[in-house]
C-alpha cells in the first residue's frame, strides 16, 4: 500500500479489523494477472469503505493509483467523500468551510468527467447536502461568538448557504422531474425532502425578518404535506411527519405539531404489521419524533406533560437503552427540569450523563447545557 503504515493495536474494532482484511487481500489480487477493471472496481469499494470509516491516508492512495486506470473518474468522487470525512472530525469553522468547498468542487469535477455514471444523481444531490452543511457550520459557530461583527458575519454566511442549497435543490427538482428512471425518481423524492429541510433551517437563522420567517415555514409546510401524499406508502413519508411538526413548532402551532410528532411514532405499528424489522433509518425517525414532541410540549409552555412524556418514553422503549436517542431525551429531561426552577435535578441528571460519557459527545453536550444554565 505505498508508504502507509497500518498499525494495529488493542484498541481496534471488529470494523476495522474487517478493513485490515480488506487491505490484505486488494494486496494480494493486485499481485495476480487480473483484468484492470476488475481490480479498479475492487479498489474503488475499498477505498469507499477506507474513506467513511476515517482511514484516509490509505484512502488517498488507493485513489492515486484510480487516477492511472480505468476508475480515474471514481477518485474525484471518492477524494470528496474523504473531505467530508475530514470537516466531521474538524473542530475549526474555517477549516471545516474550506474543507466543504474543495468536496462540492471534486463532485462538480466528478459530474463533469463523468455525467452518465450511476453514481452522478448521488453526486449531484450530494452538492445541495454540503451547501446545507454550510449554514448549519454557520449557525453552529454563531453561538460561541460574542463578538458583534464577527456574529454578523457569520449569520450572513447561513443566510447565503441556505439560500444557495434551496435553489440548487429548487435547480435539481426541476431536472430530476424530466427523467422517469427509477434512479432519477428516488433521487428526486430525496431532493423534495431535503428542500423542505432546508428552508426550515434558514427561517431559524437568528437575524432572518419575521415576514421572510414566515414565507419560509409557510414553503416548507406546503412542500411537506405534497410529500406525504405523494409517498404516503413509504417510511420516508414518515420522515417528512417529522420535518412537518418541527415546521409546525416553528410557526407556533402546538397542538398540530403535537398530532403530527405523534401520527410519526405509528411507523412503528405499520413495520410490524407488514412483518418489517425496524432498522437504523427507522429508529431514527422515531427517536427524533420523541425528541422533537419533547420540545414542542416545552416550547408551548407545557413543562409536566413534557416531563412526563419523557419519563413515559424512557420507561416504555427499551431500545433506548443502548442508542443515541437514550441520553438525549435524558438531556431533554434535564433541560425541561431547569426549566421548571428544579436545578439540583437539572444538575444531578447532567452530571449523570457525563459520568457515563466524559469524553463523548454526550457528555460534551451535557457539560456545554450546564455551562448556558
Amino acid at each position: 500500500m505505498g508508504t502507509a503504515v497500518v498499525r494495529p493495536g488493542p484498541n481496534l474494532t471488529r470494523e476495522d479489523i474487517v478493513i485490515l482484511s480488506l487491505v490484505s487481500a486488494v494486496a494480494i489480487v493486485t499481485a495476480f494477472p487480473i483484468s484492470p477493471a476488475a481490480r479498479s472496481q475492487d479498489e474503488t469499494e475499498l477505498a469507499r469503505v477506507l474513506a467513511q470509516r476515517g482511514w484516509f491516508d490509505l484512502a488517498e492512495e488507493i485513489c492515486d493509483r484510480l487516477e492511472k486506470g480505468p476508475s480515474r473518474s471514481m477518485a474525484s468522487f471518492i477524494r470528496a467523500e474523504i473531505k467530508l470525512g475530514q470537516v466531521d472530525r474538524e473542530g475549526d469553522f474555517a477549516k471545516s468551510m474550506d474543507g466543504l468547498a474543495e468536496a462540492a468542487l471534486l463532485l462538480k469535477k466528478f459530474l463533469a468527467e463523468s455525467p452518465a455514471h450511476p453514481l452522478a444523481l448521488e453526486a449531484q444531490t450530494s452538492i445541495g447536502w454540503i451547501q446545507a452543511r454550510k449554514g448549519r457550520l454557520a449557525v453552529d459557530a454563531m453561538e460561541l461568538e460574542s463578538e458583534a461583527s464577527r456574529h454578523s458575519d457569520l449569520q450572513k454566511a447561513a443566510v447565503l448557504a441556505y439560500s444557495d442549497a434551496g435553489k440548487f435543490y429548487q435547480d435539481t427538482i426541476e431536472k430530476l422531474k424530466k427523467d422517469k428512471s427509477d434512479r432519477a425518481q428516488d433521487s428526486l423524492m430525496d431532493a423534495r425532502l431535503e428542500l423542505p429541510r432546508v428552508l426550515i433551517d434558514h427561517a431559524k437563522v437568528t437575524g432572518v425578518d419575521e415576514t421572510t420567517r414566515k414565507k419560509l415555514l409557510g414553503q416548507a409546510k406546503a412542500l411537506l404535506i405534497d410529500f406525504e401524499f405523494d409517498y404516503g406508502d413509504r417510511a420516508i413519508a414518515f420522515e417528512a411527519m417529522l420535518e412537518g411538526g418541527k415546521c409546525l413548532t416553528e410557526l407556533g402551532e402546538y397542538k398540530q405539531a403535537e398530532s403530527k410528532l405523534r401520527s410519526t411514532f405509528a411507523l412503528r405499528k405499520r413495520l410490524s404489521e407488514a412483518k418489517i424489522r425496524p432498522n437504523e433509518y427507522h429508529h431514527g425517525i422515531i427517536f427524533g419524533a420523541y425528541i422533537a414532541l419533547a420540545q414542542t410540549l416545552q416550547r408551548a409552555g407545557r413543562l409536566a406533560e413534557a416531563r412526563a412524556f419523557v419519563d413515559q418514553v424512557l420507561r416504555e422503549d427499551k431500545t433506548l437503552e443502548k442508542e443515541w436517542a437514550g441520553p438525549a431525551l435524558r438531556l431533554e429531561k434535564a433541560e425541561i427540569l431547569f426549566r421548571m426552577r428544579d436545578v439540583p435535578g437539572a444538575l444531578a441528571l447532567a452530571t449523570e450523563i457525563i459520568s457515563k460519557d466524559p469524553d463523548g459527545r454526550w457528555g460534551f453536550v451535557a457539560k456545554d447545557k450546564m455551562k448556558k444554565w
